[in-house]
């Protein structure tokens, strides 16, 4: 869209179908077009497409591009009346579709004449639906009923950024470049959680290094002042659903992400049964990206979402929507019910290095599917509440010793 701007600023492409429901897998990249020559947008395509686009095939209402990425952009184009209609109908899948139609039957025509999707919606008897949930799950009897959320969750509404690595374990950057990194992008925190010993792959600390870098925290605590490093860790959750290290050590962080890193080919039973164990255990904060999966290359491992959402509700544990784009789990599909069972999300990056931190963007991308808004987000909190919720937690464990 930036390329065919800079070439011909007068060109509207409008996004529609899965990018534009922000799917966390895209199989193509769709535009629609009310150019009326589309010769124009040939020849500006032409213009880009040495390096990284090749114009495929045209015909009378639509132009297929191929890039180097391996993805298909296609673009159709419509009258210019009838363009907020189709970008509409080519948003939602066939399932939203149908059931907005299912409650009310409208002429076609009469939405083509309309000027915005808020119109098309209200022709329905529905208020504005946000592109990314048209999914043809609950979003229409929410609308119906007047469940929507007024807003979902915006990137300028998280306050911090938690569950990150340094140079300490197997990030890029150092504590402190990751620290300056985010306070400079106007976060109020940051939680570094570097791996712990039994990740031995990805240099896990030991206890020893867990002391040294406490010990740098503080320092740059005091640098850095009001800015505040949090210090974490991403505990390995053990084959039995223990945490890493003993006791002593896990008392000694502000707050533990517990992820499972090995022995991944495990039954449904077991899985929910080791990661439950973790979410039992007073020191685990956060469950961190809690099916493993990496997105086109390895599979999920099965859990009962149910069973594990339940467990987090009870002892009060908090699950990371991870922002990685490959990883972007939680999947969106389950946050409505870890909603509905009053926990809370926390979007993080798992970022290896400053870079790292833009991948926030794509957490709030699916976080928005699952109809997340701030007052659900873990880290929306202010810096305050956050230090508060930490402080809190474990002076409820040494309450229960």
């Amino acid at each position: 869209m930036e390329s065919v701007k800079k070439i011909n600023p007068t060109i509207e492409l409008l996004l529609v179908g899965e990018i534009r429901r922000k799917c966390e897998i895209v199989s193509d990249i769709q535009f629609v077009s009310s150019i009326e020559n589309k010769e124009i947008l040939q020849d500006a395509i032409s213009k880009i497409s040495t390096e990284y686009f090749k114009l495929e095939k045209t015909e009378s209402n639509k132009i297929e591009v191929s890039s180097t990425a391996g993805i298909t952009i296609q673009i159709q184009f419509f009258p210019a009346e009838e363009i907020i209609y189709q970008q509409w109908k080519a948003t939602g899948n066939e399932a939203h579709l149908s059931h907005c139609f299912e409650k009310k039957k409208v002429v076609e025509q009469e939405l083509k004449e309309c000027t915005s999707e808020l119109a098309i919606y209200q022709h329905f008897g529905l208020p504005f639906i946000e592109p990314e949930l048209r999914e043809g799950r609950s979003e229409i009897e929410r609308a119906i009923n007047g469940n929507l959320p007024s807003a979902l969750i915006e990137l300028k509404e998280l306050k911090g950024i938690l569950h990150n690595h340094s140079t300490y374990s197997d990030g890029k950057n150092t504590l402190k470049e990751m620290a300056l990194a985010c306070k400079n992008s106007g976060y109020e925190y940051l939680g570094i959680c570097d791996h712990s010993k039994s990740a031995f792959y990805a240099g896990g600390l030991s206890i020893e290094r867990v002391a040294e870098q406490q010990e740098e925290i503080k320092k740059l605590n005091i640098e850095l002042a009001p800015f505040i490093i949090f210090s974490g860790i991403e505990s390995d959750i053990l084959n039995d659903g223990s945490l890493d290290y003993p006791e002593e050590v896990l008392k000694s962080f502000d707050f533990i992400v517990a992820s499972v890193h090995s022995g991944l080919r495990m039954d449904i039973e077991r899985a929910t049964q080791r990661i439950i164990t973790a979410v039992q255990n007073p020191y685990t904060t956060i469950l961190g990206h809690p099916t493993g999966r990496l997105l086109l290359s390895r599979a999920a491992y099965p859990i009962d979402h149910e069973k594990v959402i339940d467990a987090c509700a009870k002892h009060g544990v908090v699950i990371e929507l991870n922002a990685h784009p490959y990883r972007l789990d939680l999947d969106w599909r389950w946050i409505e019910y870890a909603i509905s069972k009053g926990v809370q999300i926390s979007i993080n990056p798992d970022a290896h290095s400053t870079e790292g931190y833009k991948d926030m963007y794509y957490g709030v991308c699916v976080g928005r599917k699952g109809f997340l808004t701030a007052k659900e987000t873990f880290n929306a909190q202010n810096r305050e509440d956050i230090n508060k919720y930490f402080q809190d937690r474990k002076n409820a464990i040494v309450g229960n010793q």
